[in-house]
């Protein structure tokens, strides 16, 4: 599980110049456009990247504390532990 989120974070860093290079270049042309579009793939990796965490946080207490704890601590960062 850490190499899953080690490569989720490492695309993320990776990625994350490369959108912001695109949507310079788009900039040239259509400066709304490349703003909202770099903006929210922006957002989209690093909520992709916080959200992996999140998961592998609840499979490291399952792991140390047993199955009842990882709901109660993920809980305010997930929205599928309702």
């Amino acid at each position: 599980m850490a190499a899953a989120y080690s490569a989720v974070v490492a695309a993320t860093v990776l990625l994350g110049p490369a959108v912001v290079a695109v949507a310079a270049r788009i900039g040239r042309h259509h400066p709304g456009l490349a703003a909202w579009g770099g903006t929210l793939t922006l957002l989209g990796l690093f909520a992709r990247a916080f959200h992996a965490g999140a998961g592998h946080l609840a499979f490291q207490l399952v792991r140390s504390s047993g199955p009842a704890v990882p709901p109660r601590a993920t809980a305010p960062t997930t929205s599928s532990a309702r």
